[in-house]
């Protein structure tokens, strides 16, 4: 069989012809075709000669019998998370989307790997972003400001210092509280004294002190004689708001200023015991009655000196005169006669009779006294203002010191007369004139009596003397922050500016007390408004508005209506999300 590969012999008249199966040929079909030869295969692909036939094996990103159609890698929707297929012969790249990285943008980027976040604040992962959820005190987008809790100005009079997440006010001087809302009440300790009336002003009181003291707090009393005002060598005593001169013989007056032949000394009855007063210019002199001696014959002559009485008789003195007290056996004015015995016989009885002598025939009692004669002695009876044996003494009716409160005592016959000092009356001076009988204190005044004069406690709202003043309470300017001051009796009343309240309008109002802020959004209290922090995926002035519903974009949400945009604008950084 000549013809190889399979071929088919046929015989010709004068050989053979041999009929090759596909793929070779060749007289006897000893050649193998080469299918290769051609290059049928594209784009790269290796060709493989086969048996009649060929094969191409394609490179990357080809397929089909030549390797003539290239393959689309990019149908499969290989990139993840929004990334974008690109085609390119044997292969795809992804074009990630903002966040995400990887060859098919599988691979979420940490954002917080960076440590983005200050202040302590929490780095909360999202996807192309982060937020940083600030810890109370800071904002901005990294939590890199402090907040400043003084921007609403939460000092009423002081200084405000700002710390993290809170504020300390620094008063000015008289102010107290946490906001310095309270002025400092400098009357409160009661710092004036002697009854004195404290009027409280800004960090200082004054003491409006009664008549007779003087002092910061009323503290000193007035010492009126220190200006010497009694003249003429006069002892000036000091009372309280007033002074009282003892003038020296021969002047008299208010202040001792009226002297010499101005005065009648005489008038005041110097001369004792019946003496006869002679007024001559700048003094007087006294005619003594019999018995008496001395300037002002106050001094008893005394008759016994000369020892008068005889025979062991007592001399007894008796004004202008003596008394002799015999012993027994004796008599006369000077007890010079003897005894003389009567001898008599009665019932044939005798016995001796000595005659009683009459003791008050010599008149021994004085001063108008009732003379009781008994055996060998007399008994005097003295009228009212004298004693003595004789009565020969005026009682010295201030010997026992009846007047009172340091009043003078002047002694009389059978009588003193007390001179009161000024706020004392009475017998004994012994009653202080109560001064508020007549009412003095105006307007509600408690009167406080004092000697020789009183102290009005004034009610709430009045000052003065006799409480006569209304006392304006609006001057001191009490209400704060802007309020309207409404003076009323006793006290006033504040008209508050909006956002404020309290008696002095000293306290702000919390309007994140009715919880306006929604969908978990934190409220932030400022003067007469609100501002909402909202968490991420709410917006509007009370996070009203989800992500659905957020239209603007961050400049446009900066302009939100509010009274305070600044501050809404800077409070919602804290929540604001970057791309």
């Amino acid at each position: 069989m000549p013809c190889i590969n399979d071929g088919v012999c046929i015989p010709t008249a004068t050989s053979f012809q041999c009929a090759c199966v596909s793929g070779f040929e060749g007289f006897y079909c000893e050649f193998d075709i080469d299918e290769c030869a051609s290059s049928p295969c594209q784009n790269g692909g290796n060709c493989q000669n086969l048996i009649g036939q060929f094969s191409c094996e394609c490179i990357s990103g080809y397929r089909g019998v030549w390797c003539q159609e290239d393959i689309n890698e990019c149908l499969s929707a290989p990139c993840q998370n929004g990334g974008t297929c690109f085609q390119y012969v044997g292969g795809f790249t992804c074009g990630c989307a903002a966040g995400w990285t990887g060859a098919t943008c599988s691979e979420d980027i940490l954002e917080c790997t960076s440590n983005p976040c200050l202040n302590g604040a929490t780095c909360l992962e999202q996807t192309n972003a982060y937020v940083c959820s600030c810890v109370l005190g800071y904002a901005g987008d990294r939590c890199q400001t402090d907040i400043n809790d003084c921007i609403s100005s939460p000092c009423l009079n002081g200084i405000c210092i700002d710390d993290v997440n809170m504020f300390t006010c620094q008063c000015y001087a008289g102010y107290e509280g946490v906001f310095c809302e309270f002025e400092i009440n400098e009357c409160a300790s009661a710092p004036c004294q002697n009854f004195a009336f404290c009027r409280d002003e800004l960090n200082q009181f004054i003491c409006d002190c009664m008549p007779g003291y003087r002092g910061i707090w009323c503290q000193e009393e007035i010492i009126e004689c220190d200006s010497s005002p009694c003249r003429n060598g006069a002892t000036c005593n000091d009372l309280i708001n007033g002074y009282l001169c003892e003038c020296r013989n021969g002047y008299a007056g208010t202040h001792c200023e009226i002297g010499d032949d101005n005065i009648d000394e005489c008038t005041s009855f110097p001369c004792q015991n019946g003496g006869t007063c002679f007024q001559y210019v700048g003094g007087f002199t006294c005619g003594c009655a019999a018995g008496w001696t001395g300037v002002t014959c106050s001094e008893d002559i005394l008759e016994c000196t000369s020892n008068p009485c005889l025979n062991g008789a007592t001399c007894l003195e008796q004004t202008n005169m003596y008394f002799c007290l015999c012993v027994a056996g004796y008599e006369g004015n000077r007890c010079e006669r003897g005894e003389e015995f009567i001898h008599s016989n009665m019932s044939g009885s005798g016995f001796i009779v000595m005659n009683d002598i009459y003791e008050c025939g010599s008149s021994p009692c004085t001063n108008g006294a009732f003379c009781d004669d008994q055996i060998n002695s007399f008994n005097c009876q003295c009228l009212p203002g004298y004693e003595g044996v004789f009565c020969e003494f005026e009682i010295n009716e201030c010997a026992s010191s009846p007047c009172e409160n340091g009043a003078l005592c002047s002694d009389e016959l059978n009588q003193y007369v007390c001179t009161c000092l000024p706020g004392y009356r009475g017998t004994w001076c012994q009653e202080d004139i109560d001064e508020c009988l007549s009412a003095p204190c105006l307007n509600g005044g408690l009167c406080i009596d004092l000697v020789n004069g009183f102290v009005c406690q004034c009610a709430n709202g009045f000052q003065g003397y006799n409480c006569e003043q209304d006392i304006d309470e609006c001057l001191s300017n009490p209400c704060l922050n802007g309020a309207t001051c409404f003076q009323q009796i006793g006290s006033y009343v504040c008209g508050c500016a909006d956002g404020w309240h309290g008696p002095k309008c000293g306290m702000n109002i919390d309007e994140c007390s009715s919880n306006p802020c929604l969908n978990s959004g934190v409220c932030l209290d400022i003067v007469n408004a609100y501002v909402c922090s909202c968490p991420t995926g709410y917006e509007g002035n009370r996070c009203e508005l989800g992500d659905d519903e957020i239209f603007v974009n961050s400049t446009a949400m900066l302009g939100v209506s509010f009274s305070h945009t600044s501050v809404v604008a800077f409070w919602r950084t804290e929540w604001f999300r970057f791309f």
